[in-house]
């Protein structure tokens, strides 16, 4: 059973990678459609990678700023010793 799923996966990634090889004049109304929501999904899907990556970042460059601040004020009284 599962060689056969594994059949069936590799016709479909065949007939997606055929399709998109196709111009668009010969290509039908639906599989237009198909392309469009699917390009659609992964943008969202990068825009949403990248939110979290942005936010990640801003996370991190906070905690260094204050890291950094607490070691300013630091500073002085390490020059004591």
């Amino acid at each position: 059973m599962e060689k056969w799923q594994q059949l069936k996966s590799l016709f479909a990634e065949i007939k997606n990678t055929v399709t998109d090889l196709l111009p668009d004049w010969i290509v039908s109304e639906e599989t237009k459609t198909l392309r469009a929501k699917q390009s659609l999904t992964v943008l969202n899907a990068g825009i949403k990678g990248a939110d979290c990556l942005i936010r990640a970042a801003l996370f991190a460059a906070e905690r260094q700023a204050l890291s950094a601040s607490k070691a300013l004020k630091l500073l002085p009284a390490l020059r004591m010793y």
